[in-house]
């Protein structure tokens, strides 16, 4: 049933990973962050508190929900889906996670700047977001078909080699 969701989403994906990875790209960014998080948060509760934190790319649940529907195009965000992304990112390493060491914290979360910025450059962010159903979907055309020929009948196979095998030789 997950995986039928996950392919699901894979061949669909929400409107909200668009405005999580437009908020990806402004983290990495300190003074452009800055301004998001000085406009976007400035009427949040204990906002003079928590100000320093941040805009060093700490935040809560809210703040990113927020920040979220700040990089949207206008049309809402389901607070339940960005839920699921930040499960998602702190499963990647792109977020840390503080809520079991300072559970009463003004921010539990944490960019992790440089892993966001590696998988930016390397154009995978959306392939780590939305899983392998959709990276088998987006890159399926660009793996080529492999024939063998077993007495004398052409078929098609996949490849059965693993890295703790020898690799094969050509034929």
């Amino acid at each position: 049933m997950i995986l039928r969701l996950l392919d699901t989403i894979a061949s669909n994906p929400p409107r909200e990973l668009k405005s999580l990875i437009r908020l990806m790209h402004i983290a990495i960014k300190d003074e452009e962050y800055r301004q998001l998080v000085n406009k976007e948060l400035v009427n949040f509760p204990d906002f003079e508190k928590r100000k320093t934190l941040l805009e060093r790319g700490y935040f809560s649940g809210p703040d990113r929900v927020q920040l979220v529907l700040a990089c949207d195009d206008g049309r809402g965000t389901n607070v339940q889906v960005v839920t699921s992304m930040l499960r998602q990112l702190n499963d990647w390493m792109l977020v840390s996670d503080a809520g079991l060491l300072v559970p009463n914290a003004y921010a539990r979360y944490n960019w992790n700047k440089p892993r966001i910025a590696q998988l930016i450059a390397l154009k995978i962010l959306d392939n780590i977001l939305l899983g392998p159903a959709y990276v088998a979907q987006k890159y399926g055309q660009s793996v080529p078909a492999v024939f063998v020929r077993k007495r004398g009948d052409k078929m098609l196979e996949q490849a059965s080699w693993r890295p703790t095998e020898q690799m094969p030789r050509s034929m």
